[in-house]
């Protein structure tokens, strides 16, 4: 059986930290996904993928790896989860779309296709770089107002690419790479 596996950049601890502490209002809310420590990190997807093992999963993201990268979150976001009949929202920070992360992403994906792995991300235009902060029920969409503007938005934010794990909602487990 393969795994799940996440080529992303992710942000030092000081805005995980961040991350988490802004995601923990939806924690009472939220539908197998939210940002907290030992549960999910914060992490701009750049692609998922399946791979046989973690040495496979390796191979994929080496060339990858420590790459840095700044990323600015400009504005909040809630997106109704179509797949699950619209039973959730995602919520979180949107990414400005700069080309020095739109052609990493590309590189990774053509990466990714020419070793005959599919890449489960959308690329181009079609591509939205974020940090979900969760997924919540809608049964009270009411948003805490201190969520639109919370750190780290506008600021920016250095990440390095990291190969981690993980789960069928795409929550980043833990690092691996």
């Amino acid at each position: 059986m393969k795994a799940r596996f996440n080529i992303a950049l992710c942000p030092d601890e000081k805005i995980q930290e961040a991350y988490f502490r802004t995601a923990s209002v939806f924690q009472d809310r939220q539908m197998n996904y939210c940002l907290a420590p030992g549960r999910a990190l914060a992490h701009v997807t750049l692609s998922q993928f399946y791979a046989r093992d973690t040495a496979e999963a390796l191979a994929c993201a080496a060339p990858f790896l420590e790459r840095c990268i700044s990323v600015m979150p400009v504005h909040f976001y809630a997106h109704l989860d179509e797949v699950s009949g619209g039973s959730g929202l995602w919520v979180g920070h949107g990414v400005r779309r700069e080309e020095s992360l739109l052609s990493l992403q590309e590189e990774i994906v053509s990466f990714l296709k020419d070793r005959q792995v599919s890449p489960l991300q959308k690329t181009g235009n079609d591509y939205f770089p974020h940090f979900t902060l969760a997924r919540i029920t809608l049964e009270d969409v009411t948003l805490p107002a201190g969520v639109f503007e919370a750190p780290p938005m506008k600021e920016v934010i250095p990440c390095a690419v990291r190969l981690g794990r993980s789960d069928e909602w795409g929550q980043f487990l833990e690092v691996i790479g």
